[in-house]
């Protein structure tokens, strides 16, 4: 099944993806959902949560549910960001 994602949602996702990527660097653990949505400008926790489901689908992020702050990037997010860092400079 190919998964379709509009522009926006992208565009929100790699803000989402670059937000837990900087504040791991910076903080050396993972973003909460609530924290994540200050960072990108949501406030809707259900709308975090829903972009980080899709981002596990897609296979940027790993994540256990059963434990805060377990955050993590994937080989796949890390060249996403990568692509991005080039493209944006």
């Amino acid at each position: 099944m190919i998964m379709m994602i509009k522009d926006r949602d992208r565009d929100r996702k790699l803000e989402v993806l670059l937000a837990i990527e900087g504040y791991i660097r910076k903080r050396g653990y993972s973003p909460t959902v609530r924290e994540i949505g200050k960072l990108v400008g949501l406030r809707s926790t259900s709308t975090v949560q829903r972009h980080l489901v899709e981002m596990e689908i897609i296979g940027v992020i790993e994540r256990q549910r059963s434990f805060p702050r377990t955050l993590a990037i994937t080989k796949k997010g890390r060249e996403i960001i990568e692509a991005y860092e080039v493209i944006g400079t």
